[in-house]
């Protein structure tokens, strides 16, 4: 969209607003296709299950936003979705640690992310079994953090409140 600030004229705010989306998807895509982006690349594959980003994706408010009510829950299911959250993979990105070093405190058994978390990590096994519904098939991240926003939510804060209690005990780690 152009704009000639010399001459100003009457704007369609619809049409800025689909040029704003356009623009903001092309540098999403280029930073995207870079790497290194590893907050963009899990909500692209794990949250959206896209191989890349397209413009139906942009002014849609998240259902959870407004059906979870908890505070809590609400934030703990966003920083699940979102992949800045409680676990190593990003808490080893504020310390500049490699990925391949933000391994599972809990059972060493790969990266602390939230697929992780979610879906192996033997310390929320009790949980899982808690939630049933959740798991009653199988699902690649992106469709399991599609399912009901209330029961995700309520999960994904026991998650968290369990990693608190279980971390206070672990050893520290050096730097």
């Amino acid at each position: 969209m152009q704009l000639d600030l010399q001459q100003p004229a009457p704007v369609d705010l619809g049409e800025l607003g689909e040029a704003a989306q356009r623009r903001q998807l092309a540098q999403l895509q280029e930073a995207l296709a870079k790497g290194g982006a590893s907050r963009l690349e899990h909500y692209v594959h794990n949250v959206v299950g896209a191989l890349n980003l397209a413009p139906a994706m942009f002014g849609q408010r998240e259902t959870y936003l407004d059906a979870v009510r908890r505070r809590q829950d609400r934030e703990a299911l966003a920083q699940l979705r979102t992949g800045s959250n409680w676990g190593a993979e990003e808490s080893g990105r504020w310390t500049r640690r490699p990925r391949e070093q933000r391994v599972c405190p809990h059972c060493h058994d790969g990266i602390e992310d939230a697929p992780h978390m979610l879906l192996t990590c033997p310390l929320y096994a009790p949980l899982r079994l808690n939630f049933p519904d959740l798991f009653a098939e199988p699902h690649p991240p992106h469709r399991f953090l599609s399912q009901k926003p209330c029961r995700l939510a309520a999960f994904a804060a026991a998650c968290h409140q369990r990693w608190l209690t279980a971390t206070v005990a672990l050893p520290a780690v050096p730097p």
